[in-house]
């Protein structure tokens, strides 16, 4: 089963920098890249937010398009976050993305960022926030997936399942992080939030390499839990993006992506095409 295989870069590299990066991840054979910006679009690129066309970015990679935008929502009250969320999907339109992956903030107390006071009101926040940016994400042609865990909210597949449910569009959905996941084991299994979150799985990140801009590096997963999660993917039939950490060494983290998470019976091909609305390619 042939799935895109996308290699993360952050914004903080400078732009020769990004060219490079971008070049080197060509020459390892990726197909894509998941960008990661900051919480807020530029200004310069919010005008039409009243449904409006907006204008197509050049690519801030050269040699590989973006496929995924990652970024960070700050606001803790829906209002304001709606309106972070809807800049964030225009420009993650005009970088010709076609999935938004989006941290909500934590729960006080789990992280150093202001948060939710209450377990229950971060849930609420993130019901209230797939519901109301549903219909701009889908006018976008570009999904809102929600990160989880996150820092102390979104602990179970099912909670989660229920949030994406009751949005009631494909244009929303989760995003399912190994490296998250990692300190919840045994309970939150990896192949058991594929299985549980099935078609809802928009994006799939193997981040357990070391990243040169992250404080902390989680663990590799062991190989054992790493075949159930290929299994899992085949049993959901998958065929969304699986993003790779930018670990120094690219070629590398190609190679283990394809080793944990592809059938040796079925090697993978660099992905030339598009995602439909039902995660189908085109």
């Amino acid at each position: 089963m042939t799935r895109p295989i996308l290699i993360r870069i952050e914004k903080t590299f400078s732009s020769e920098a990004l060219r490079e990066r971008s070049q080197a991840a060509v020459r390892a054979g990726f197909c894509g890249i998941e960008y990661v910006i900051s919480e807020t679009a530029p200004a310069d690129r919010t005008a039409g937010a009243g449904g409006g066309e907006v204008a197509q970015d050049e690519s801030p990679c050269a040699g590989l398009p973006v496929r995924a935008v990652a970024a960070r929502c700050t606001a803790t009250d829906v209002t304001s976050a709606v309106e972070n969320v809807s800049h964030l999907l225009l420009h993650a339109k005009a970088l010709g993305a076609t999935c938004l992956n989006l941290t909500i903030p934590p729960v006080a107390g789990s992280g150093r960022e202001p948060g939710f006071a209450r377990y229950q009101e971060g849930l609420q926040f993130a019901y209230e926030l797939l519901h109301r940016v549903r219909f701009e994400a889908e006018a976008a042609g570009v999904a809102v997936a929600l990160e989880a865990p996150s820092a102390g909210c979104l602990l179970s597949p099912v909670e989660l399942r229920e949030i994406i449910d009751a949005a009631n569009s494909w244009a929303v959905g989760a995003v399912v992080d190994l490296g998250r996941l990692a300190p919840y084991a045994p309970f939150g299994a990896p192949a058991d939030w594929l299985t549980t979150l099935k078609h809802r799985v928009h994006s799939l990140r193997l981040n357990d390499a070391a990243s040169p801009s992250a404080e902390n590096s989680p663990a590799p997963l062991a190989v054992e839990a790493l075949e159930k999660v290929g299994a899992a993917l085949d049993e959901i039939h998958y065929v969304g993006p699986v993003i790779a950490a930018d670990c120094g060494d690219l070629a590398e983290a190609r190679r283990r992506v394809e080793q944990a998470l592809f059938p040796s019976s079925a090697p993978t091909t660099v992905f030339s095409g598009k995602f439909s609305r039902n995660g189908d390619t085109q």
